[in-house]
């Protein structure tokens, strides 16, 4: 990460949080606590005129005195700011010189242009090889020649938007600026989507002037306002004014950044195409048959629709959403969260796409929606500022209900009106965006302030019955000595002459980890289906020197088996084994280590609570 790209980010999560603790600015950004208090320190003194930054018994405080400077430091402002120190800004000048260029660029001019050593230059060249092939270009590399770009005019805009523009804007004209603020009034569009979409117009209108016109876009990317009057007329009257022709694909390539979230202020038609709709279906009944839960592929794919086809959309275009950070929904809802791993990791295979950490996150969020069916009737006033997508809407509403109770009317303010007008009305207000109280008597907090409180997040079952009649607990007996493998299947067939694991059991599993493994030392989580009980059958096992296996050393292993026949009771218990162990996972990890492994009574302790 850039130093540049270091600072907006901070900035960004501190916008959002206000306090953060200076630990957890370090994990996030993966730098030192004592680089995250250099950084702090430079930014407090560097733009004081705009916000200011203080640390206090190791927490981070935001205060903002200048909201729109600050919004445009945030969104550009800070990376045209930047000279040939920043590796940002040689990464532009770079790329910039590569785009257009048909001869090889040697790398000794670069490093004379630069002023910087041509170790600077090979180190950099490194970095934009990299992004480049995530784009799908190559940089082409003759060692007495030098560098060149080959990329199709799709990948040449993206780096053009995402890498090249905001270290060297390009001016709009008064005419572009009216057009466009007129579309940020019609659509009500936030201020990332206004800024993407107001540095896609300023390209692709200078790339048509040069007749390097698009011939084709991303499989899988669809334009939703494509019936949009207004859009129609709007191309229309750029043509005229720019005395340009638009051929279909850069009329869709155009209006790409309004297409890119759920929270655009139209009514339209939203559907996958069929044949990533059945990609998506297929992902789906793996995934039930992965968990062992009695998930209907269909139902999973109508109500999880909506916002796939907006996540296929910025898959497409290499968008990374920056709405909300969702590093504590891994804490709230592990097992959702588990299961959108494993959907976004198989989705991103077949679109050939990198699937970002935050889509991850929020897509964990319909999950726990859908698997737990969890719907409260909605019936003290609250007002939630701003756009929100449908995902997040209703676990926002949830949480809110928690705290006020379900007969709390929530309404949704988006209009600046509304707000100046009504907000005052409200006993309370959430919002995503950056926004001043100024002379506001109601209090306002982030979403990530509602949803960082662990007993309010969490779901909880309509009736709280034990899991005993459901769930049978085993401790297996452990050899030292032997490997992880050799204990597993000698603790399978100890059960299996009990009769309490069927004669297939052993080669289900050893079928199912050759397809992918349940070993992420130091745990081992193997699970399938029994059909030889109607319980769950939950082994715990541990050993304190660790068992050998073939993906490291295993200190902790649960065998979770499945019956075939599940009802609704049963799948409650599932879930929760789920929740619990996931949960575990993860806290082990993040501790490096130094949380102490449970032992069997207090694992079962942690499942009847939960």
């Amino acid at each position: 990460m850039t130093i540049i790209n270091r600072y907006l980010k901070l900035l960004e999560f501190l916008s959002i949080r206000k306090t953060v603790h200076v630990q957890e600015l370090a994990n996030l950004l993966s730098i030192s606590s004592q680089t995250v208090v250099n950084s702090v320190e430079f930014l407090a003194e560097e733009y004081s005129d705009i916000f200011s930054l203080a640390i206090q018994k190791k927490i981070v405080y935001l205060t903002i005195h200048d909201m729109e400077s600050f919004q445009r430091l945030v969104y550009g402002g800070m990376k045209e700011e930047a000279d040939y120190n920043s590796q940002g800004k040689r990464t532009a000048y770079i790329l910039h010189q590569l785009i257009d260029r048909e001869n090889f660029l040697n790398t000794e001019e670069i490093a004379f242009d630069l002023m910087v050593s041509r170790g600077t230059v090979v180190n950099d060249l490194k970095v934009i090889r990299q992004l480049v092939e995530e784009f799908g270009g190559e940089i082409e590399g003759k060692s007495s020649r030098g560098i060149r770009l080959k990329a199709d005019e799709y990948t040449k805009r993206l780096l053009l938007l995402y890498f090249i523009y905001d270290y060297f804007p390009q001016n709009i004209s008064e005419y572009d600026a009216k057009r466009i603020e007129e579309l940020e009034q019609l659509f009500e569009l936030d201020l990332e989507t206004r800024q993407l979409f107001e540095k896609n117009w300023s390209i692709s209108l200078n790339r048509i002037n040069q007749e390097k016109n698009l011939t084709t876009l991303p499989k899988y990317y669809t334009n939703y306002l494509k019936q949009e009057e207004h859009l129609d007329a709007l191309v229309v009257d750029i043509e005229v004014n720019h005395e340009l022709n638009f051929s279909k694909t850069e009329v869709d390539y155009l209006y790409f950044p309004l297409s890119l979230k759920n929270t655009i202020q139209r009514n339209f038609s939203v559907k996958l195409p069929k044949s990533i709709r059945q990609i998506v279906f297929k992902i789906f009944e793996e995934l039930a048959e992965e968990f062992g839960l009695k998930m209907r592929a269909g139902e999973m794919l109508e109500q999880t629709e909506f916002h796939l086809s907006f996540l296929l959309n910025r898959l497409s275009f290499h968008f990374e959403s920056r709405d909300l950070f969702f590093e504590s929904v891994a804490e709230t809802y592990p097992f959702s969260y588990k299961v959108s791993e494993y959907f976004c990791k198989r989705l991103g295979n077949e679109i050939g796409r990198r699937v970002p950490l935050i889509e991850v996150g929020y897509l964990a969020i319909y999950f726990e929606l859908s698997l737990r069916s969890r719907y409260e009737e909605r019936v003290k006033k609250v007002a939630i500022i701003g756009s929100i997508g449908q995902g997040l809407k209703q676990v926002v509403k949830e949480k809110i209900f928690r705290l006020f109770g379900s007969d709390t009317q929530i309404d949704i303010l988006s209009s600046k009106c509304d707000i100046e007008e009504k907000l005052n009305d409200y006993l309370v207000a959430f919002t995503n965006s950056l926004f001043t109280q100024q002379s506001l008597r109601t209090p306002i907090y982030s979403f990530h302030e509602l949803l960082n409180e662990r007993q309010l997040l969490k779901f909880q079952f309509a009736e709280e019955e034990k899991s005993e009649c459901f769930l049978e607990w085993i401790e297996a007996e452990v050899i030292e000595g032997i490997s992880y493998e050799e204990n597993l299947e000698r603790c399978i067939e100890c059960l299996s002459n009990q009769g309490i694991l069927d004669e297939q059991f052993y080669e289900r599993l050893s079928e199912r980890e050759k397809l992918r493994t349940t070993v992420e030392p130091p745990f081992a989580f193997p699970h399938t289906i029994n059909s030889k009980s109607e319980q769950l059958v939950l082994i715990f096992g541990k050993s304190s020197e660790g068992l050998e296996s073939h993906f490291g050393k295993v200190h902790f292993f649960l065998l979770l088996c499945i019956p075939e026949e599940m009802d609704e009771e049963k799948e409650r218990v599932l879930l929760q084994v789920y929740e619990v162990v996931f949960r575990l996972f993860r806290r082990y990890i993040l501790q490096n280590g130094k949380k102490q492994l449970p032992t069997i009574d207090e694992l079962k302790d942690l499942v009847e609570a939960s």
